[in-house]
């Protein structure tokens, strides 16, 4: 048979689970802001790409059109506001014409690693680990 609890031990017992909850919390916070601060450390590397970039060069042979053919174009990088996406655009022209397109650079949380996802005008989208 269940005895009723006192006062005293509902108490006690509201204490102790507190206390518990509350030990439980403090590492769940460390490793959510050590997670973040690695997220952050990762996503720094992307820096180097901020900017306006002017691209020229030559199609690979294993392009699927204009082999060899030279390009030239332009790719802008910027940082959206609290920095975790990287935002791509680029325009480069070709011997067929032009090839434009957004990509989104961040960092995948189940791969630890970073992403960029891309989308162009000739309805592909492409996403690189």
């Amino acid at each position: 048979m269940v005895k009723p609890v006192s006062r005293v031990n509902k108490g006690i017992w509201f204490a102790c689970i507190y206390a518990l909850f509350l030990i439980k919390m403090k590492p769940m916070q460390q490793t959510a802001e050590i997670w973040i601060d690695q997220k952050k450390a990762t996503l720094q590397h992307l820096n180097m790409f901020t900017g306006k970039w002017e691209v020229s060069g030559r199609n690979s042979k294993h392009a699927p059109s204009s082999l060899g053919s030279s390009i030239e174009g332009e790719e802008h990088y910027e940082w959206m506001p609290g920095k975790y996406f990287l935002i791509n655009k680029w325009k480069h022209g070709f011997a067929e014409g032009n090839h434009s397109g957004i990509s989104i650079l961040g960092f995948d949380e189940k791969t630890a690693e970073l992403y960029c996802h891309s989308f162009d005008n000739g309805g592909f989208e492409r996403r690189y680990p």
